[in-house]
């Protein structure tokens, strides 16, 4: 009972407020990101305005403008991504689908690694290219013989293949029948 009251109470207020105070509306945007800031929806603002100016005049100073604000967004969103994924709280990450929703984003296959190779070899970090590449290259090279496959048992052994003769017969008959195929289909 006490809740059914509660309820209405809430209706009679919520229409009330409603009334006197208009409840404001966001849309978001298709381009909206939890790091985005008003400085870069600002600027995307603009690219997107000098964009339509360019396809419209189609001048090199129109253009010129255009890439030097579609360079300011890019740098202005990697700031942002930045700043916001370095205040990041990781305590509020609790659960799976939170924490792959956060690092996500750092999966992107853009971006190329400048960072080079470290091994650890016999308790020795290898850093030279050269000798990394060395140590690849010896890995894959003698993967198979590590593995411990048997030469016997490898299934390119041509000892046990055997080829059974194909009868002309046979073949001028396959070929007609293709050749019948692509007639009829040739018609429609």
């Amino acid at each position: 009972m006490n809740n059914s009251r509660l309820i209405n109470f809430k209706t009679i207020f919520m229409e009330l407020l409603n009334k006197v105070y208009l409840l404001k509306t966001k849309y978001l945007r298709a381009n909206y990101s939890k790091f985005m800031t008003q400085e870069l929806k600002k600027a995307i603002m603009l690219r997107t305005r000098l964009q339509n100016q360019f396809l419209k005049i189609r001048t090199y100073a129109a253009e010129l403008k255009y890439n030097k604000q579609r360079h300011l967004c890019v740098s202005l969103r990697r700031k942002a991504k930045q700043n916001y994924y370095e205040n990041l709280d990781l305590n509020n990450i609790n659960d799976n689908k939170k924490f792959w929703t956060m690092v996500k984003p750092f999966f992107c296959n853009k971006i190329k690694s400048v960072e080079n190779i470290m091994l650890d070899e016999n308790d020795k970090l290898v850093r030279n290219k050269k000798k990394v590449a060395n140590i690849f290259d010896d890995f894959f090279v003698n993967i198979v013989p590590n593995l411990g496959i048997n030469a016997e048992h490898n299934l390119l052994n041509t000892t046990n293949i055997s080829h059974n003769p194909i009868e002309l017969l046979f073949i001028s008959t396959r070929i007609i029948l293709v050749s019948f195929q692509l007639k009829i289909y040739e018609r429609y």
